[in-house]
């Protein structure tokens, strides 16, 4: 457990340093800088792009997180792993690449009447497509090498210091609008594929090896099985996290997107931790599947379900408990988002609460059910966008998430429970979702104050409250291991 600690704990210092920075972007700097309309252009291409970059990997990413430890081997190059990596992903973008290249006048078409912007930068995708594509790859391949906390600083550092820049020169009208979404599109991969690579190459692991050597013909079928899986698997995944935008664009437009990314970008705080932790959760559970170590599995799931529990109450009720503040901070034109927040929140903390269930059905023998569960969420996210969004609005998208991220979470925490037996709850999460609550009710008595003061009583009330009950209750070990090292280091306990 100690390298997943450690490296979750550094991986969320850098991502809520990465939400300071976005905050500073989402919710100060584009809402006063740039219209709806053009926030919206680079969250919709964002969210076609990041869909379309599943098909070009071709299921290797899903792939390489359950077989990578068969191969695992430094005196062999890992048995020629990533240059097989490299293969299948090239034949991937160059068939990608090729079929949005060819249907670009159908992106163009089919937004002619809600999203002109759209079809003004549509010929940016396929640029955006390869290097996301490319970041996806060499980040997942860093992180199955037992190194996640790189990519997370690329990804949710790195990326949003460099909007900073990017907004600030085009509101200094050194860039004009053209300019802007280009760089914006290249830092969207290329600095991070260089410093990957770089990484990769410092620490000997960019050698291909011949993985023709190790890879018989049995083993090949098994490959194309799982690449198979794990494409449709992929794909749903993203399309889950991703469709919401696209179908906003669609329904109402580009403006509506951008009200609607704006409101959802506060929400996604509470993904943080979650994603920290599956980086590094990967490898390490993959491996114990190999070694059949149920113990090891049981133990991560149990303390990963507890503690993202316990961060995402907090962090649920600190934003709830701040709704009124947030809409504070944005433009008036932004007002009327209070549901999305609340309801994207409740989704997020929903899947956070599965901990690391995702990995552990997605690296074990069971993983197809994996793979029909997100055919089935795919189907649900589609009906339920489809019929929610035309009569709520960009509130029907945020029901849409939660509706199809409760029944998906439920459905594969019973999988898992009915195959391996495996449970991770117990009176212990009902008890920290208590306390989250009572903290939050408490924070309801503060009357308003100005801006900077009440965020700072409320969120620090919500705090004290709540981790005061988990630390009396010895609600988390973990959590409170961390306070008693906190008190150690101010000198108020031995």
């Amino acid at each position: 457990m100690g390298i997943i600690q450690k490296q979750t704990l550094k991986g969320s210092v850098y991502s809520y340093i990465g939400v300071l920075i976005g905050f500073l972007n989402m919710g100060i700097l584009m809402p006063r800088i740039f219209s709806a309309e053009q926030i919206g252009l680079t969250q919709v291409m964002l969210s076609i792009a990041t869909i379309l970059s599943q098909f070009g990997n071709l299921g290797f990413v899903d792939l390489s997180n359950r077989i990578f430890p068969w191969f695992r081997d430094t005196k062999t190059a890992n048995r020629g792993f990533l240059g097989l990596g490299l293969l299948i992903t090239l034949a991937g973008t160059i068939i990608i690449f090729l079929i949005l290249v060819f249907n670009l006048d159908y992106i163009v078409y089919s937004n002619a009447e809600k999203s002109s912007l759209l079809n003004d930068y549509a010929g940016l995708l396929p640029l955006l497509l390869v290097l996301t594509i490319w970041f996806t790859f060499f980040d997942n391949y860093v992180k199955i090498l037992y190194n996640a906390v790189l990519g997370t600083f690329l990804r949710d550092l790195l990326i949003r210091i460099l909007n900073s820049a990017l907004i600030i020169l085009f509101f200094l009208r050194v860039i004009d609008f053209d300019s802007f979404i280009l760089l914006y599109i290249l830092n969207q991969g290329l600095p991070q594929v260089i410093i990957l690579i770089i990484w990769m190459v410092r620490n000997n692991q960019m050698v291909t090896g011949n993985f023709r050597l190790h890879i018989d013909r049995d083993m090949a079928k098994q490959l194309a099985s799982l690449a198979f899986y794990g494409l449709v698997t992929g794909i749903g995944g993203i399309a889950v996290s991703n469709i919401d935008k696209y179908m906003i664009n669609y329904h109402l437009g580009l403006d509506q997107a951008g009200i609607y990314a704006i409101s959802f970008y506060f929400a996604t705080i509470i993904m943080i931790p979650g994603r920290a932790l599956g980086k590094i959760a990967i490898p390490v559970i993959a491996d114990a599947w190999k070694r059949d170590d149920i113990k090891t599995i049981s133990e991560v799931y149990t303390r990963s379900c507890i503690n993202q529990i316990a961060v995402g109450t907090l962090l649920v009720a600190g934003i709830i408990g701040n709704l009124h503040n947030i809409y504070r901070i944005l433009p008036p034109s932004y007002a009327g988002g209070e549901w999305i927040i609340i309801l994207v929140s409740l989704a997020n903390f929903i899947t956070n609460a599965t901990g690391a269930s995702v990995i552990i059905l997605g690296t074990s023998k069971y993983y197809r059910y994996q793979t029909v569960l997100m055919l089935f969420l795919i189907f649900l996210v589609l009906i339920t966008n489809y019929f929610l969004i035309p009569v709520m609005g960009v509130e029907g998208a945020a029901l849409a998430s939660l509706i199809s991220v409760l029944i998906g979470s439920a459905f594969r925490i019973y999988l898992i429970w009915i195959k391996t037996g495996l449970w991770p709850f117990d009176t212990r999460n009902i008890a920290i979702i208590l306390a989250g609550t009572g903290a939050f009710l408490v924070s309801l008595v503060i009357p308003h104050l100005p801006l900077i003061p009440d965020i700072i009583v409320r969120s620090a009330l919500i705090g004290a409250l709540f981790l005061s009950a988990v630390w009396f209750f010895r609600l988390s070990e973990d959590i409170n291991g961390m306070i008693s090292s906190a008190f150690r280091f101010l000198g108020l306990s031995k």
